[in-house]
């Protein structure tokens, strides 16, 4: 017994509390609950984006803001970087608009979805209800208004409360275009029935030219007097003072439904939502000369902006692409991955992960795994790679789609090894056997295959049933005597690999089984399914040991911690941590921004997980702390736990003081280091952080 336990042990010995934990942990099986369930933190993400894009606005600072389909992300411009998610809709986005001081980022998503504002520094939100089509935003100068045209209305609200300060009526038409002057006085509307400019401060109509009509967007120059117009597929300059016609731009073969003058006001920039004419178009604002072109690479353009400096011009289509304003040269592509992120494995060694895309992109990638640096960059698939799995020995890499081939990689150069013909249907799991010999496969075909790995020959072909089957993930048990199957038709198939005959099947799944993982010590067996539910099996007796029933949907990913005594499961948003043991739920976590996590695995030490998000990001994070046990035995008291991160509500008393938890470190280095009273009568607050 240590120095640091007898002490601890004394002084607990007066405490009524010390003398009921142990029943308190009989009872419960778990003493302490996450004080938040979003207690995630990230060491490394990258991103990029699913096959869409809907906005881009650069802020004041530099920073680029992004919106795809559910989510808002900031990126650096040196690089063109992941740096942080900002907000997650479930209905989506339909305009957007950042103020002026680049505090305040206003959006709206489909009918009926309330306009919102979120503070791009501390992330507060805020909005009000809506009930029609949401045209336009556009804030004032010093951010204290929003204009919204929603339905044949614009209005004016307080960016502080979202209270109505003036409306503004089209005379019937419906208003899809919004902007207020710089200096904050004058509010202009792009209709269909034309532009009306009005006082701000009295609502005054000032002036309602005759033409142009059938106006989508409307836009101020930096010094306020013109505006730019945009009517079928041309571009109108008026005179801002009293709306005469200047110029227009005429070169666009569809609607212009984009407008946005450089910073400076010499150029403006407009594009076409069409895929007859997927460029923007670059004018010289005095002259109206056509000075570039940016043709989006992928499809039709959704959202155009300049950068603050006015150097470069950003375009959003299924990818996001930035552009030399003055030479018009592409300077690349914004993000890590443009398609879907379908797959990522971790290398045994733990060094490098891989990524598996579908969609418009169909690379490989390999990344870094201690800071995210992307390593290789392979382009040999001509098709979705479903399916991704490194060899023991991490040096080499397989790969597998819906072109019914296996590749071969090798890790430290951008070489094809080999690659043969695996099936008739997609390929959608790998798993290498422990030895590295045997590389199983299987996908949309009621069969599982396995191939020897040094020539590609087939070793063995296994029947999952009848022809609308399919397997959804392969495993090999750690010491490579059984290989398991789960399946659509909701049943786990076991194989002997001494001489690939049946070894049992699974029952009990409602649903298609789509995830499964063994223990460490290959005792135990884990099932994920679209019934939602987890069960763990003794497969040698094929004998269910017990059902998890935690989370609302479909289990996407399973992964054993290292000891075997906790798993870790995801589905929708939620990431959920269980004692094998008891079944009980010891940890809860999100990510916010996840609609759906693909996959996970853990870093060798256990210390770490990576994951791939629907949204087309891969995020390394710490693995949140969980409290297995605070007992007293023989040895005295006893405190076991794992991870780094995250406050915890711990029944006990003040007598419990830091230096004595720090002496009783964990066998992964990590002590609470703060314990504070919990707002919980009778419950302390232990803060757990890396020991330097």
């Amino acid at each position: 017994m240590t120095t640091g336990n007898r002490r601890l042990a004394k002084r607990c010995t007066g405490n009524k509390w010390m003398f009921i934990i142990p029943f308190v942990l009989q009872a419960i099986g778990l003493l302490c609950f996450p004080v938040s369930a979003q207690n995630l933190l990230r060491l490394w993400a990258v991103s990029g984006f699913p096959n869409f894009c809907s906005h881009v606005v650069f802020t004041p600072d530099g920073d680029l803001l992004t919106a795809d389909i559910r989510n808002f992300k900031r990126w650096s411009t040196n690089g063109w970087t992941f740096k942080q998610d900002l907000f997650f809709s479930e209905g989506g986005f339909t305009v957007v608009s950042a103020s002026p001081d680049g505090n305040w980022l206003a959006f709206a998503g489909i009918i009926g979805a309330p306009v919102r504002w979120l503070n791009l520094k501390t992330l507060e939100l805020r909005g009000i209800s809506s009930s029609n089509f949401v045209g336009g935003l556009a804030f004032s100068p010093d951010a204290s208004l929003l204009a919204i045209a929603e339905g044949a209305t614009a209005r004016t609200i307080q960016v502080s409360d979202g209270s109505i300060v003036r409306e503004f009526s089209a005379d019937g038409a419906e208003v899809y275009g919004v902007a207020i002057s710089p200096d904050g006085a004058r509010l202009a509307t792009a209709a269909k029935n034309g532009l009306r400019v009005w006082s701000i401060a009295d609502g005054a109509l000032l002036y309602a030219p005759p033409a142009p009509a059938n106006l989508f967007r409307v836009a101020f120059s930096p010094d306020g007097t013109r505006l730019a117009l945009s009517s079928d597929s041309t571009v109108h300059i008026l005179n801002a003072a009293n709306g005469t016609k200047e110029t227009e731009y005429l070169g666009h073969n569809d609607f212009v439904f984009m407008l946005a003058w450089s910073p400076e006001g010499s150029n403006v920039l407009s594009a076409t939502y069409s895929t007859r004419d997927p460029s923007a178009h670059l004018w010289n604002a005095a002259n109206g000369e056509l000075l570039h072109q940016f043709r989006a690479s992928t499809s039709s353009i959704n959202s155009i902006c300049f950068s603050p400096d006015g150097k470069i011009v950003v375009t959003a289509a299924s990818a996001v692409e930035a552009w030399d304003a003055v030479t018009g040269k592409n300077l690349g592509q914004v993000g890590a991955f443009h398609g879907t992120l379908l797959n990522c494995a971790i290398a045994p060694d733990g060094n490098t992960l891989a990524t598996a895309l579908g969609g418009l992109d169909l690379r490989l990638q390999l990344w870094r795994g201690s800071d995210g640096a992307l390593l290789q960059t392979w382009q040999g698939n001509t098709s979705h790679v479903y399916a991704v799995d490194f060899a023991p020995d991490s040096a080499l890499l397989a790969s597998g789609g819906d072109d019914c081939h296996i590749r071969i990689w090798s890790v430290d150069s951008p070489v094809q090894i080999q690659s043969w013909v695996a099936g008739t249907n997609d390929i959608r799991t790998l798993d290498y056997a422990a030895h590295g010999c045997w590389l199983a496969s299987g996908g949309r075909e009621p069969w599982v295959r396995v191939w020897n790995t040094t020539n590609g020959q087939l070793v063995a072909e296994l029947s999952c049933g009848q022809e609308t089957n399919y397997v959804n993930t392969i495993a090999f048990s750690p010491d490579d005597s059984v290989l398991a199957a789960a399946c659509h038709d909701g049943i786990i198939r076991l194989w002997r690999t001494t001489d690939w005959a049946t070894a049992g099947q699974l029952h009990g799944h409602r649903r298609a089984v789509g995830t499964a993982a063994f223990s460490p010590d290959g005792k135990i067996l884990a099932t994920g399914s679209s019934d939602a539910t987890i069960r763990l099996w003794n497969w040698r007796e094929g004998r269910l040991i017990r059902t998890f029933s935690g989370h609302t949907n479909t289990v996407n990913s399973l992964a054993f911690f290292a000891d075997g005594k906790l798993l870790l499961s995801s589905g929708r948003n939620q990431f959920l941590i269980w004692n094998t043991d008891s079944g009980r739920i010891t940890g809860a976590f999100s990510d916010a921004y996840a609609p759906n996590v693909r996959r996970l695995a853990f870093t060798p030490d256990g210390l770490r997980f990576v994951y791939a998000r629907s949204d087309t990001t891969l995020v390394m994070a710490d693995v949140p702390v969980v409290l297995l046990g605070i007992y007293f035995d023989s040895a005295g008291f006893k405190v076991d736990w794992i991870g780094p991160l995250g406050e915890y509500a711990v029944e006990g008393t003040d007598s419990i003081s830091t230096a004595n938890w720090r002496e009783l470190a964990g066998p992964y280095n990590h002590a609470p280091a703060l314990l504070t009273p919990h707002a919980t009568a009778g419950f302390y607050r232990l803060r757990f952080t890396k020991r330097e």
